[in-house]
């Protein structure tokens, strides 16, 4: 899965305090109940980290405070985009994931959530540890590291 993110600035706290609407944004066409389950479960986690976030909803009114759920096709995969706004259509902040399909983004959904909240950093997935193969010449106890045959997305 790779990652690319982009940040803004901090929710203002008092802000936060009144319930932010949870608005699902679906330009693109994808499967609506994808979305729907993509935006409920990025505000479930919200919830989760103390974050005051209604149910998903298709309208807010323009002076609201959201949080924007949205998945875009790219090529193949597909990109989910979180956004704080304060008020509705100003970005305070955002975070965006890559994902490779529509599965990846009900797991992404979760992880961008806990970024927002500031929480959880996204990063980009870690490579594999390195394996042990035995010793060539065949000392008995000796292993050497191997690298890894499978390349790093």
């Amino acid at each position: 899965m790779a990652v690319f993110l982009s940040a803004g600035l901090a929710p203002n706290p008092s802000l936060a305090q009144s319930r932010a609407t949870c608005l699902i944004y679906n330009p693109d066409g994808v499967h609506d109940a994808d979305v729907r389950m993509v935006a409920r479960l990025a505000c479930e986690a919200l919830r989760a980290r103390g974050v005051r976030v209604g149910e998903p909803l298709y309208y807010a009114p323009p002076e609201a405070n959201v949080y924007r759920v949205s998945i875009h096709p790219v090529g193949t995969a597909f990109v989910l985009r979180l956004s704080y706004e304060v008020p509705q259509g100003t970005v305070v902040r955002e975070k965006q994931l890559r994902v490779n399909s529509v599965e990846q983004a009900i797991a992404g959904a979760k992880r961008l959530a806990g970024d927002l909240a500031g929480e959880e950093p996204v990063a980009a997935p870690q490579p594999p540890p390195r394996r042990a193969r035995p010793n060539p010449s065949g000392s008995p106890g000796e292993f050497h590291p191997q690298a890894p045959t499978e390349p790093y997305v």
